[in-house]
């Protein structure tokens, strides 16, 4: 009879036993782990601030002394490279209130508005660039008629070209007030509404320079001013119709239902001999009574007609509608905060006409997509 086989043990050697204890973590272990974590606390500190940075613009261009008191002879007799700073790899700005941005190997045009067609910026854009490049080798030429040199005339142009542009060069917040204030110190223009800024594009400045490089004649300029102005008045006139409707048929109808469930609870409260808080009473009273004042104000503000011209009128829309909308907001959002939400369900589930044809079409559409598929 053979011996039976001796169980080997495949525990490696210095292995701890089933719950024995760890050993704790060393001491010069835990103190690296502290010292990384400190510098990185110290690295990104200034993050928390929630501040603008400040890349390079300042840096490298207004503050730099090679272009505010340069020696072309010198930079040329050095090699041009070896004088102009280094510049980091991804150094670029990512301020994202700036509307145009330079982003290390281009400059990126931020304003376009979210439903805006971005062609027509940029033939904007590159008919100024043009007009620059023109105006550029024009300037170096006759520096290079003077008796200078081409790289000295060129490097001589590039200043002056700097130094202007430093009047728009801001690196805060975009959409402070400081920079209103800034822009106005400096003399810059400052359209702060669509009505202001339309007009810009109908000018004499804008017209000669479409016309100098045959992009659009004067009377194709002005025919888009004038669509531009025209799409701006019927955007608010759907809106303000809207608002109009929202306010009638379901803010109003649910803030005045719960304002009469208000009301028979407190009546009830008093006939019991129970004090009651009349208090969110008064307040959906006063909220009622002003949104339908503001809505009726409104109204009125829709019915003027006496505009002479397309430019009156998106005018009218700007100075006298829009307000009148914000005044029903003022009284329309509280509601709605106001007012417990089933009033609301129980208003808006009514489908009206209007909703009926959405929903057959909707119905009909999907019904397209499933005998197709």
């Amino acid at each position: 009879m053979s011996p039976k086989p001796i169980a080997r043990s495949h525990k490696r050697k210095g292995t701890p036993k089933t719950g024995a204890a760890r050993r704790p973590a060393p001491l010069k272990w835990l103190l690296s782990c502290a010292a990384v974590l400190l510098l990185t606390f110290v690295v990104y500190i200034p993050s928390l601030d929630n501040d603008f940075t400040n890349w390079d613009d300042t840096t490298y261009v207004t503050k730099n002394p090679l272009l505010a008191h340069p020696d072309f002879n010198a930079i040329l007799k050095l090699d041009l490279h070896r004088s102009i700073p280094e510049l980091l790899l991804d150094n670029t700005d990512r301020n994202r209130t700036s509307p145009f941005a330079f982003t290390g190997n281009k400059f990126e045009f931020r304003a376009v508005g979210s439903t805006a067609n971005c062609a027509n910026p940029m033939t904007a854009l590159n008919s100024i660039m043009a007009e620059t490049l023109k105006n550029f080798k024009k300037d170096v030429d006759t520096l290079i008629d003077k008796g200078e040199k081409k790289e000295i005339a060129i490097m001589h142009v590039i200043r002056e070209y700097i130094v202007a542009s430093e009047k728009v060069l801001f690196e805060g917040d975009g959409y402070s007030e400081e920079w209103h204030q800034e822009a106005a110190r400096r003399g810059l223009p400052n359209l702060k509404t669509s009505v202001e800024a339309l007009p810009v594009i109908g000018s004499k400045e804008v017209v000669a320079l479409m016309e100098k490089y045959k992009v659009l004649s004067k009377r194709e300029t002005h025919s888009r001013m004038d669509i531009y102005v025209e799409q701006y008045c019927k955007a608010v006139n759907v809106e303000a119709n809207l608002m109009i409707e929202m306010a009638r048929t379901k803010i109003y109808p649910a803030a005045m239902r719960y304002q009469g469930e208000l009301a028979t609870t407190a009546a009830s409260l008093k006939a019991a001999g129970y004090p009651s808080d009349s208090s969110a009473l008064n307040q959906i009273i006063s909220l009622t009574g002003g949104l339908q004042a503001s809505v009726v104000a409104l109204e009125g503000a829709m019915n003027h007609h006496g505009a002479k011209s397309p430019l009156d009128e998106a005018k009218h829309f700007c100075h006298d509608v829009l307000p009148a909308m914000q005044k029903v907001r003022q009284f329309a959002d509280p509601a709605e905060g106001k007012v417990i939400f089933k009033e609301f369900s129980r208003v808006w589930s009514r489908i009206n006409y209007n909703m009926q044809v959405l929903t057959r079409l909707l119905l009909f559409n999907l019904a397209d997509v499933v005998f197709l598929y």
